[in-house]
């Protein structure tokens, strides 16, 4: 895990939190390369939704900020090596929830992960939400927002207000 100061120029949660995962992506790749693991072999994770569903997305859509980092993660990882991870069982969340030095000495989840991780992959959590683009690709016909009311600002609200029933489906 690595933990790092929040930068002095204001960004939202969502924005530090695609820091977080640009900042992983290079130095998994980095990992990789000295120890020639295979990408199969490699999974990144993180506790936001938001930055999973921008991984899935092209980053043309989003503004510079975005697109930048998404695209660079891109080369560096594929969509398919990121994984959710619930704030409960995420490893990083011990260090910038409050935690003194002295306490991550003995923190059980900090040294070693969940404990889920060791079991086999098919016996990890499921994602809590499926990423963006399951819905379109199961109802593209049907809900393709570009198709149905263009480009306008509206466009960017519908698509997000289906990613949010899609997941109140799935949890139910």
């Amino acid at each position: 895990c690595k933990t790092k100061v929040a930068p002095i120029k204001r960004l939202t949660v969502p924005h530090l939190e695609l820091c977080g995962a640009h900042l992983l992506a290079n130095l998994l790749h980095h990992i990789q390369e000295i120890l020639n693991i295979p990408s199969s072999k490699v999974f990144a994770w993180t506790d936001s939704t938001v930055v999973l569903s921008w991984l899935v997305g092209s980053p043309r859509r989003f503004k510079t900020f975005v697109g930048n980092r998404i695209s660079s993660i891109m080369e560096l990882t594929s969509p398919s090596q990121w994984h959710h991870v619930s704030s409960p069982h995420n490893p990083a969340d011990c260090a910038s929830r409050g935690l003194f030095p002295s306490e991550l000495l003995q923190h059980h989840l900090w040294w070693n992960g969940p404990e889920w991780l060791r079991e086999s992959k098919i016996e990890w959590p499921q994602e809590a939400c499926r990423r963006e683009g399951d819905l379109f690709a199961r109802f593209g016909h049907r809900y393709n927002t570009r198709n149905r009311i263009g480009n306008s600002r509206f466009s960017h609200q519908l698509s997000r207000a289906l990613r949010v029933v899609e997941c109140v489906l799935i949890r139910t």
